[in-house]
C-alpha cells in the first residue's frame, strides 16, 4: 500500500480504482489497530474513492482475475490478465 500517497498525502493515482483482497485489508487493519503501522491515511483515501474488497481468487473484471500468492502479507494477490489464448500474471514484491 505504500506509494499510493504523495508526501503531501495526495493520491499518486487520483483516478485509480482500488481493489484489494479482504484478507489483505484485514492484515493491514490489524496492524493499524495494534499500532504496528499507521496506514490510516492510505486506507481512508482508498475508501473515499470506492475501495472494493475481493476474495483471494475473485474475478475483478472480465479477463482479470485475482490469484492468491500469500507471502509478503497473508492477503497478497497477483493479477492474471487473459485475452484469447494469451495470459499475463502481474505481482508486486
Amino acid at each position: 500500500m505504500l506509494g499510493l500517497l504523495s508526501d503531501e498525502n495526495e493520491p499518486v493515482f487520483p483516478h485509480a480504482t482500488y481493489v484489494i483482497s479482504k484478507d489483505e485489508m484485514a492484515f493491514w487493519q490489524a496492524r493499524i489497530d495494534d499500532g504496528t503501522a499507521d496506514h490510516r491515511p492510505i486506507v481512508a483515501m482508498m475508501q473515499a474513492r470506492g475501495l472494493r474488497l475481493i476474495d483471494m481468487d475473485e474475478r475483478i473484471i472480465p479477463g482479470m482475475t485475482a490469484v492468491p500468492i500469500p507471502g509478503h502479507t497473508p492477503g497478497q494477490i497477483a493479477v492474471l490478465i487473459e485475452s484469447d489464448d494469451e495470459q499475463l500474471c502481474i505481482w508486486q514484491t
